[in-house]
């Protein structure tokens, strides 16, 4: 008994540790190979995935621990699975497992859920026949999927925004129109091609100048 207690507070350790790195996380590859690890190892999996939907909403597998990835598209049916029909996904496992030799027998699902949205869903395998998840691991699992979904929708988010600015900054590099952007404090930040070419500045120079340094700007005295 103690053992089993013993062991279910290292487990707790174990999910408060890892959910403060991965909600630290940004980059959403990382942040979704980090969760698929430790989702097998609290649960003592063999394999395991995460499946983010497409633009149609079906599921995608984006990352996996102990699933090569041409074995990746084996998994559609299962995916395309409600996550409760247990039987439906135990036949679809058994066809997986048939078709990829992979020793895949017990699954437990779970999904992403952040603000009341699904991003994902979490899948933990084991190879064993006759050991089950329990519902204690089944609510661990609920625990740390609580704080993955965070994760990734904060990833996510992070990476639609960084994709705006690229796609921003590609504007203004390619305009036509010399453009500066400055901080609070009048600063340049940004300074295009185009504007190299007005001022005869270049990039690097302006860049963290005070802009009436750089396009000349003087008050009425001259100064």
């Amino acid at each position: 008994m103690l053992e089993k207690n013993d062991q279910r507070l290292r487990q707790r350790e174990l999910l408060l540790r890892v959910s403060r790195a991965i909600t630290a996380q940004l980059d959403l590859t990382s942040v979704l190979d980090l969760v698929i690890d430790v989702a097998v190892d609290l649960l003592a999996g063999t394999a395991g995935l995460i499946a983010l939907p497409d633009e149609t909403g079906a599921l995608q597998v984006h990352s996996a621990q102990g699933l090569p990835r041409e074995s990746w598209p084996a998994f559609r049916g299962l995916l395309g699975t409600s996550l409760d029909d247990r039987r439906g996904m135990g036949l679809r496992l058994q066809e997986v497992a048939g078709n990829t030799r992979l020793p895949l027998r017990q699954v437990i699902a779970l999904p992403l859920t952040f603000r009341q949205t699904r991003v994902g869903v979490l899948y933990v395998f084991r190879a064993a026949l006759n050991v089950a998840f329990t519902t204690e691991e089944q609510e661990l699992l609920k625990a740390f999927a609580d704080q993955a979904a965070i994760a990734v929708s904060n990833a996510r988010l992070y990476q639609s925004v960084l994709h705006d600015k690229q796609q921003l900054d590609a504007l203004i590099e390619q305009s036509a129109d010399g453009v500066m952007i400055l901080d609070a404090r009048w600063r340049i930040t940004t300074f295009n091609r185009a504007m190299e070419n007005l001022t005869g500045w270049p990039r690097d120079e302006a860049l963290g100048r005070p802009c009436a340094e750089v396009v000349g700007i003087t008050s009425p005295d001259g100064t």
